[in-house]
């Protein structure tokens, strides 16, 4: 067997560098998904790129009052982003001469792509390093090169790619450090520094300056000396700026670098002149504009490690915030609360700690459950696993060989353990993707064992026998955690009926204005009929955010999630309702019979019957993106539900409530039920003038498409309406004609309330597109809305068309596959509805 050469060439990882951009660009191309680069946090970044970019173009001017509005547009942004990764995107952005638009979220891709290529080549470079293997070195880095989660992650605009590129350099740099000469300076760098101390009490004030000169001129000749260090501490300052969470991995590396070097003096003052530099700049820049200077970006840390004990929820952070939320965000001393709350709930610190471990690593990063290559999330969760096997499997072959004076390994190992800081923080699988990276890296101790190594089978052995043992106790803690949530599903078909029976205290019936029935299914349970004490339930079993307008305010984040996955707002697990007459009641008995509609229905059900009820308000959206099957982001009640006697035709518990509402103010509600204002039945004929002149047709028609998206100044109207009664509902209808060209196509149409304050809310079903066709053919989009919101009284309508999927033109831009569209006979409803509102109410759950 020909034997290694010393070093791999520029040429081999240029080669490297290459084939991943290749393989990066193919994934990009063949994907199907959504685009979903600039979700959630990726538009807030996206926003501080811009504002960056407008900064940078801004200074080239050279004009004040530019750099100045400039400035002040970004600093909100830059405060809470912090000034890296808008840097890097602002600067590529510059380059182009222009600001950015949601249109230009391309070249995101592209330098994600370049990122993610940067970082192959660096496991390829460090693993060559400690193994001085070819075949290891490749394989290490085509293990991270085909990572379903890197690849998803060369898609989203994240710290995450730019954290692994900088993370992985940091154990190079500081190996460079402790290889570098030792010259006589650096030699004899402690006893110089001594004298000139000395030399320096003896002198008079002044030469006093002199001697701080050559102490200056010393650290200088000391750090360049040690280029390698001064690079490190350059990484170091803006991994700090990029995620104060790697600070850990930072002054870890730094010990273990400071532990196996003899030029400490020379190598301390490299780093901190490097770190220095890359850290100053933003402490100035903090200091000018909040008047404190700031090391790290202010991303609350400490509030976040609060939310992730949290014992209300499990260490998850709900949206709206949990009591313990609000409880905590007024206090002064958060560390203090922690403390408090480990000595008060010690048991239940314990099980979310043990749990973490499953939520932060036996899941991939994967937020929207994208394929790759057509490979589904199933075996992307087997991948991860081998590529923690192979993480862990290097660990302990580390452990258990000479490898442990491999000074690269020790530098990667303190990096990596540095991450575990996020067990203190909300359990969020991305927050291990960083550390991640570093499983194939040292997977590469593991391999080195493998070919060639028969003597050391029983290293092997036992190596592999301690990480599969590790990956089990991961999977076995996400799994723990998830008996929580175990649940049953009661599966029926067309006319079957199950029935319930609740009793509760009928001294509560008294003040109660609204009963309703809720129940945990699927949107089949929609068709399904119900009826109490023989009375029939009138109306739907229909969301129930629905009755509530602060709570329809969820349905907003279910599109967005719902556009990133694939799904429809009713595919959630969320809580149904329907209206039950307070008369049927009356004895504190409910006698519930639901009975199946022709294509049936699923109502799920609890193992346990001591469980707390899953909440219709704390959503959990974090617990839902981690899961890579489960559509469920309610979070358990802190609350239990109130004392019953409940009884049902099935073995388990079926999820089955009565919820009673009374006025929160009596008196208040009174006096405004005498003086109702009842909404218009509004049926509005909607013409070719309503709209922008580009989108008119000569035949008296309207039309959208991707050339007039551009020219008119809007693609909608705004129709105001007369005022409503902010507690009642409304049902919303448009319908119309439409037909696309000689193609079907796609018509995206956004229908949404306007409130008096200017803003805006969707309504809760509305489709992403509806499929057009050649000939002509009629639509109609119908929904409920409430008359009020949380920001605001309702008083206008917006309606807005798309040429193709509303929420991917509107943040992405249009691109080829947009078709034409000619619409007539346009036509808006606005009805009054029977639909009790839950507004200003107090509930109270049996």
């Amino acid at each position: 067997m020909r034997p290694a050469k010393a070093n791999l060439g520029w040429r081999a990882y240029g080669a490297v560098f290459v084939i991943t951009i290749a393989v990066t660009t193919l994934y990009h191309l063949l994907d199907d998904g959504v685009k979903v680069a600039l979700l959630f946090d990726g538009r807030h970044y996206f926003e501080s790129c811009q504002r960056m970019t407008g900064l940078i173009l801004a200074l080239v001017s050279m004009k004040a009052d530019q750099v100045a509005a400039a400035e002040q547009s970004l600093r909100e942004y830059i405060m809470l982003d912090g000034p890296v990764l808008p840097t890097l995107f602002g600067s590529v952005y510059a380059l182009l001469g222009r600001i950015p638009t949601s249109a230009d979220w391309t070249l995101i891709v592209w330098v994600q792509t370049v990122l993610h290529a940067l970082a192959t080549t660096l496991i390829c470079k460090i693993t060559f390093q400690m193994t001085r293997k070819h075949a290891v070195a490749f394989t290490c880095c085509a293990l991270w090169a085909l990572y379903p989660a890197a690849l998803v992650a060369s898609g989203r605009l994240m710290t995450e790619s730019l954290a692994v590129v900088l993370l992985l350099s940091l154990p190079l740099a500081l190996r460079g450090a402790i290889s570098a000469p030792r010259t006589e300076e650096n030699q004899s760098a402690d006893e110089s520094t001594k004298t000139d101390g000395k030399a320096g009490e003896e002198k008079d004030a002044s030469s006093s300056k002199v001697t701080t000169r050559s102490i200056l001129s010393k650290f200088a000749s000391l750090a360049a000396c040690n280029q390698f260090g001064f690079a490190a501490g350059i990484v170091s300052g803006l991994l700090i700026l990029l995620k104060p969470g790697m600070i850990p991995s930072v002054a870890l590396s730094w010990l273990a670098c400071l532990a196996m070097t003899r030029a400490r003096l020379a190598v301390v003052v490299s780093l901190l002149l490097g770190a220095g530099l890359s850290i100053s700049p933003w402490m100035l820049y903090t200091k000018q504009t909040t008047g404190k200077a700031a090391i790290t970006v202010q991303r609350m840390p400490v509030h976040n490690a609060l939310i992730g004990w949290d014992p209300e929820t499990s260490g998850w952070q709900t949206n709206p915030p949990s009591g313990f939320e609000r409880v905590m965000n007024t206090g002064g001393e958060p560390l203090s609360t922690i403390e408090g709350i480990w000595l008060s709930h010690p048991q239940d610190c314990i099980n979310i700690l043990l749990e973490k471990f499953g939520h932060l690593y036996s899941t991939p990063w994967n937020d929207y459950r994208a394929n790759v290559f057509g490979v589904g999330t199933r075996p992307q969760g087997f991948y991860h696993c081998l590529l923690l096997f192979l993480g862990l499997g290097g660990v302990f072959a580390w452990i258990l060989t000479s490898e442990r004076k491999n000074k690269l390994a020790i530098l990667c190992i303190a990096a990596a353990t540095g991450q575990c800081v996020y067990l203190m923080f909300e359990p969020v699988c991305r927050y291990a993707f960083p550390q991640i990276a570093f499983a194939p890296v040292l997977s590469a101790l593991f391999l080195a064992l493998l070919p060639g190594n028969s003597k050391k089978w029983k290293t092997i052995a036992l190596a592999s026998i301690l990480s599969a043992g590790s990956v089990e106790l991961v999977a076995q803690s996400e799994k723990q955690s998830s008996k929580r949530l175990e649940e049953v599903a009661h599966a029926l078909t067309n006319n079957e009926k199950l029935a319930a029976t609740i009793k509760f205290n009928p001294q509560s019936l008294p003040g109660s204005t609204i009963a309703l029935l809720l129940v945990d299914g699927d949107a089949n349970l929609e068709s399904a009929r119900v009826e109490v004490n023989g009375h029939k339930c009138f109306g739907n079993l229909i969301a129930f955010n629905y009755y509530d307008p602060q709570r329809y305010q969820a349905f907003n984040l279910l599109k967005e999630l719902g556009y990133g996955m694939h799904v429809q707002v009713d595919d959630f697990r969320i809580w149904r309702a329907i209206p039950v007459p307070l008369n049927a009641i009356e004895d504190g008995v409910a006698n519930i019979t639901i009975t199946a509609g022709q294509q049936g229905c699923t109502i799920y059900g609890d193992n346990q019957e001591s469980r707390n009820y899953l909440s219709p308000d704390f959503l959990c959206v974090n617990r839902l993106i981690n899961s890579k099957s489960s559509l469920e982001m309610r979070n358990e009640s802190p609350i239990p539900a109130a004392r019953t006697m409940r009884s049902w035709t099935f073995s388990d518990n079926p999820r089955i409530h009565l919820l009673l509402a009374k006025d929160a103010n009596p008196a208040a509600e009174e006096l405004k039920s005498s003086t109702p204002l009842k909404p218009s039945n509004l049926n509005i004929a909607l013409s070719p003038d309503d709209f922008d002149e580009n989108m008119r047709t000569p035949t008296g028609e309207i039309k959208i498409s991707r050339s007039i998206l551009k020219a008119a100044r809007s693609t909608g109207l705004v129709r105001k309406l007369p005022k409503l009664d902010s507690a009642a509902n409304v049902e919303i209808t448009l319908e119309g004609d439409m037909h696309s060209g000689p193609k079907p196509g796609e018509l995206g149409i956004v229908i949404s309330t306007v409130t008096d304050k200017n803003t805006e809310c969707f309504l809760a079903r509305l489709p992403s597109s509806i499929p057009t066709k050649s000939d002509w053919t009629h639509f109609k989009l119908t929904d409920i809305a409430p008359c009020k919101t949380r920001q605001g009284e309702v008083n206008a309508i917006d309606i807005a068309f798309f040429p193709g999927p509303w929420q991917q033109i509107a943040g992405y831009g249009a691109d080829r596959k947009c078709t034409d569209t000619v619409l007539k006979n346009l036509r808006l409803e606005v009805n009054s509805t029977a639909l009790p509102s839950l507004a200003d109410k107090q509930l109270l759950i049996y």
